[in-house]
């Protein structure tokens, strides 16, 4: 996979229906594709633990990454995102505003991922003016994806998110546990076997 799917992530504004600025695709793949790097990770692996600056943006070309906290005086994690793949991971405030992680974020077995670091976009962006475009696409998507989030979690029951889940990542079940699977859907491991032994599977 070449570097221009996440070039017009940079570039898709959700508020313009993901209309992409070519003029500025072009700008981008000459200065900013030779400094894409490609990694793999053959098993899973934190990319970015709480408390740190993120110091990359990344892109899933394949496989799946998870982002993750602890609940407040437990072991517990609690799922918070996922990421699959042609989509950007990123923690707005600690990408941009060099502000320590909220969370942890992890690849699974299996995983590329393209990455860029945050020095030579800012680099970019500060000698084109008009490329802070990118900064305002990249937190509008992780704004949408919070708020679709928000309202999933909000008005539907636990079964009807779990429908939605397996819609929106097929591979889900392959991917990481039950137990992340529950985490993130809000319920305990319990209550999601229970479901699932309630309900014919999707």
């Amino acid at each position: 996979m070449s570097t221009d799917q996440l070039l017009n992530v940079f570039l898709a504004n959700p508020s313009r229906n993901g209309k992409v600025d070519r003029r500025l695709h072009r700008k981008l793949d000459r200065f900013l594709a030779p400094l894409i790097t490609a990694s793999y990770y053959p098993k899973s692996q934190l990319i970015l633990s709480s408390g740190q600056s993120a110091d990359y943006l990344y892109f899933v070309e394949e496989g799946l990454a998870r982002g993750f906290c602890f609940e407040p005086g437990k072991k517990k994690e609690i799922t918070i995102y996922f990421w699959k793949e042609q989509s950007a991971i990123m923690i707005p405030e600690s990408f941009f505003f060099r502000e320590p992680s909220p969370v942890f974020i992890e690849v699974t077995p299996g995983t590329s991922l393209l990455q860029l670091s945050h020095h030579h976009l800012m680099d970019f962006i500060s000698s084109n003016p008009e490329a802070e475009i990118i900064s305002r696409n990249l937190v509008l998507q992780h704004r949408e994806y919070e708020e679709m989030r928000y309202l999933h979690h909000s008005f539907r029951t636990a079964w009807e998110r779990y429908r939605q889940l397996l819609k929106e990542f097929p591979m889900i079940e392959q991917q990481v546990s039950k137990g992340v699977i529950a985490s993130y859907l809000n319920i305990t491991p319990q209550s999601l076997s229970r479901m699932l032994r309630n309900h014919p599977h999707p």
